[in-house]
């Protein structure tokens, strides 16, 4: 092996050693808000700020990191223009991605919950205000709003990014004059879709995307219970009077969902 060769050898290793040395912090940095309400990254490693935010943070709302770590999200305004705005980073180079969020649409004030989809694509921010919480979605990849929706508390993602599917209630607050519904909404296009109309003063809440796309979700009448699906199944409630122990297993086709909806009644 000539000098010339075992020098690039030893450049090579150097540069797969720096480049391993900058994806190396992630696993020791850690999120936080500090005196000053600016969100802000920590090095536990070398004990230092290496990021801070230019605007604070509003009360009660923490930062929320991406399913796979490379992104940051946390709310922030702007107190002299009185702008909303959700701001990404990405944590390996620090650069920003700024999202405005109209305050008609959600106050970024009080509890607010951060909800990734699965890939990390999307992101959603709810608010409070049972039983119509105020929820924005966004396109985390290319920073633009994706819609502003009102759900009754319940969404989930689909595997492949594509639906959010949520449940919102219609008509005034008393129950014995609304009813819920269960909605698709499209991440590419922000159209949504009515799929299950419920019965009035009766909640229908997703619960998960089964194998072949469908939403199983929950729904009740004045005198059933049930557990179906958009693509029209029924499947087994469990007797939550009987102990478990006297209960029969369920055929192995609905196990998946007999282990989701069991204490369904205690919600």
């Amino acid at each position: 092996m000539t000098l010339r060769m075992r020098l690039a050898i030893v450049i090579l290793f150097l540069l797969l050693l720096v480049a391993g040395c900058r994806t190396s912090i992630l696993p020791a940095t850690f999120a936080y808000i500090d005196e000053n309400r600016l969100a802000a990254i920590y090095d536990l490693a070398h004990r230092r700020v290496l990021w801070k935010s230019e605007w604070p943070v509003p009360v009660q709302v923490g930062p929320a990191w991406s399913p796979d770590g490379n992104t940051l999200a946390f709310a922030c305004v702007e107190s002299s223009e009185k702008a909303q705005r959700i701001v990404l980073l990405n944590v390996s180079g620090f650069e920003t991605k700024h999202i405005t969020i109209n305050r008609s649409d959600l106050l970024l004030e009080g509890n607010l919950y951060w909800d990734w989809s699965q890939s990390g694509r999307f992101l959603a921010l709810s608010g409070v205000g049972y039983p119509k919480l105020p929820v924005v979605v966004v396109n985390a990849e290319d920073a633009k709003p994706v819609a502003s929706i009102v759900t009754a508390g319940s969404m989930i993602w689909s595997d492949d990014d594509s639906l959010l599917c949520y449940n919102r209630w219609v008509g005034p607050a008393d129950a014995s004059r609304a009813h819920d519904e269960l909605v698709l909404l499209d991440l590419e296009s922000g159209e949504s879709q009515t799929v299950i109309v419920g019965e009035l003063g009766y909640a229908i809440p997703p619960i998960k995307w089964s194998d072949d796309g469908a939403v199983i979700y929950k729904y009740q009448s004045n005198t059933e219970k049930y557990v179906k699906d958009t693509k029209g199944r029924d499947y087994p409630i469990t007797d939550y009077n009987v102990p478990q122990s006297e209960q029969e297993k369920p055929p192995e086709q609905y196990r998946s969902a007999y282990e989701i909806t069991h204490g369904w009644s205690k919600n």
